[in-house]
């Protein structure tokens, strides 16, 4: 159930990792971890979370669902990406951007 953690959202957004490390890219993640967050379906993994915390610890961070983490993340995304790029590959980020748009509409 992947696709019920918004951590699966984070490691689709596959351009914030260099902004949280400037050594931290899409290729590299591959090298290490064995997966691409660009080019694989991020709501197949079966813990997005934990993925998402040893992709930063290849550059010596971490993640957890603390407050101050979850909001880095955030920070750190590429909205024009996930509206435009992401939510075409995940339908239930989707329906969530949809949501957003009409109400703010």
């Amino acid at each position: 159930l992947a696709v019920m953690e918004v951590e699966a959202w984070f490691l689709a957004e596959y351009t914030h990792f260099e902004r949280i490390h400037a050594d931290l890219n899409p290729t590299r993640i591959q090298q290490e971890l064995g997966f691409h967050p660009e080019h694989d379906d991020m709501q197949l993994r079966d813990n997005p979370s934990l993925d998402l915390d040893r992709a930063y610890r290849i550059v010596d961070d971490i993640y957890d669902k603390s407050r101050a983490n979850a909001q880095r993340t955030i920070d750190a995304l590429n909205y024009a990406i996930v509206r435009d790029k992401i939510t075409c590959k995940l339908p239930s980020l989707h329906a969530l951007v949809d949501v957003v748009v009409r109400f703010f509409s």
